[in-house]
């Protein structure tokens, strides 16, 4: 049985932030931190995964510049680690 009551500070728009995502997910916030709570007392730890994340707008500009680099051949590839490693050694 739920009886107790939790509360804790957090800014109003985190809220309804959350709130709409859950609900699209078709659950409560409510739910949601129940199973947070639950989780980070049987597993000791704390997961978040947000299912389909969108890339930022910071990491699709790192990704086109890459693509960029690819298509240019301005990039070092190698066959086995140990190249990999000996390549970082002597960039230091």
């Amino acid at each position: 049985m739920r009886d107790a009551i939790v509360q804790f500070k957090t800014h109003s728009g985190m809220k309804k932030e959350a709130m709409k995502r859950a609900k699209a997910m078709g659950i409560d916030l409510t739910a949601v931190l129940n199973m947070l709570l639950y989780q980070f007392i049987e597993a000791k730890n704390v997961r978040l995964s947000f299912g389909d994340e969108e890339p930022t707008s910071h990491l699709l500009k790192i990704m086109k510049d890459h693509k960029q680099d690819i298509k240019k051949g301005d990039y070092v590839s190698f066959e086995d680690p140990r190249q990999a490693l000996d390549f970082l050694q002597k960039r230091r």
